[in-house]
């Protein structure tokens, strides 16, 4: 994780503390936020909150896509309902409003190789330098995934998680989404 990544984590948990809110980190990744009070009552009901496309993104169209949209949907449908909340029927007769935003960015990565050499005679072996270093780059999609719950009578956020890692197409399985969801959520109290 970056020093800026990292710094950025501890101030959203800082944050978050002095606004009411509990703040954990689940592993280096993901980071959830929940009010300090139990907001959450048993059999709490969720419905999609009102969104737009924003996760299709033309310049990001082999990841951010309608197909993957549904498929993070779903994800979240299922772990809603492992922790025990149901989904209701209309959003107006709902307790919750859940919503969730990706964030894409292209960024590119470096490495660095060595052009070292072992030769081996009669003598031993040697290990010589030969030219500079190689450095060789490549392109990479880096993806943040927040998942929000809104208490749908007073609007006010009760639980936030937030995921980011690089993405790539083999990402994008249902399976591999459901799991990424699941790590997300494991700090969100039974309803």
């Amino acid at each position: 994780m970056s020093i800026y990544l990292r710094s950025a984590v501890f101030a959203l948990a800082a944050m978050a503390t002095v606004a009411g809110f509990q703040a954990t980190t689940a592993d280096a990744k993901t980071l959830t936020m929940q009010v300090g009070a139990p907001l959450l009552p048993a059999g709490s009901s969720f419905a999609w909150a009102p969104t737009s496309s924003a996760l299709v993104d033309p310049a990001n169209s082999a990841v951010a896509n309608q197909i993957t949209a549904r498929r993070l949907q779903t994800a979240i449908e299922t772990n809603l309902a492992a922790h025990g909340f149901r989904k209701a029927a209309s959003p107006a007769i709902s307790d919750l409003a859940v919503s969730f935003h990706v964030v894409l960015k292209q960024q590119q990565g470096a490495r660095l190789t060595d052009t070292a050499a072992t030769f081996c005679g009669w003598r031993g072996c040697v290990r010589r330098w030969g030219a500079a270093p190689v450095v060789t780059t490549y392109d990479y999609t880096h993806g943040t995934l927040v998942i929000d719950l809104v208490d749908r009578q007073t609007g006010d956020l009760v639980w936030r998680a937030a995921s980011e890692d690089r993405v790539t197409q083999s990402d994008l399985s249902q399976s591999h989404l459901n799991s990424m969801v699941a790590k997300m959520m494991k700090s969100l109290p039974p309803s």
